[in-house]
């Protein structure tokens, strides 16, 4: 058993709010990125960035359940996951038609800098050490 920055003693059961907030968004833009080669074709990527997606899709969905029984594996995975599909969405907002297409690179930005953030937090840390 752990102990928190209050003393608290955390038990593994336990599953903080920032974890279970990564693993929520993990897993919601994990199945989105898995997707993405049955998108409508406005918004479909290319098959370049289609394919890496729906790699990094399945990951994502893998480094969930690791995060979720709070295995290190699954931190470090998620982290790598989150980076890379981020990286992966930069080129949206350049190459991109506007509109949708750039709307949703924006947000895949947003939202799995969030899942960085979250998964960087003392408490997500604690928990899966």
């Amino acid at each position: 058993m752990a102990t928190n920055n209050q003393g608290q003693t955390i038990t593994k059961a336990e599953h903080p709010a920032s974890l279970i907030g990564a693993i929520a968004l993990l897993v919601l833009l994990s199945l989105f990125s898995a997707s993405a080669l049955l998108m409508p074709a406005s918004i479909q990527p290319p098959p370049q960035v289609a394919y890496p997606a729906l790699l990094f899709g399945i990951a994502g969905l893998v480094a969930a359940v690791g995060l979720w029984q709070q295995k290190r594996w699954g931190w470090v995975l998620a982290i790598i996951v989150a980076a890379l599909s981020l990286l992966l969405a930069v080129p949206g907002i350049v190459v991109a038609p506007d509109g949708l297409p750039k709307a949703v690179s924006w947000a895949l930005i947003v939202l799995y800098a969030l899942v960085l953030v979250l998964l960087a937090l003392p408490a997500t840390r604690e928990a899966v050490a």
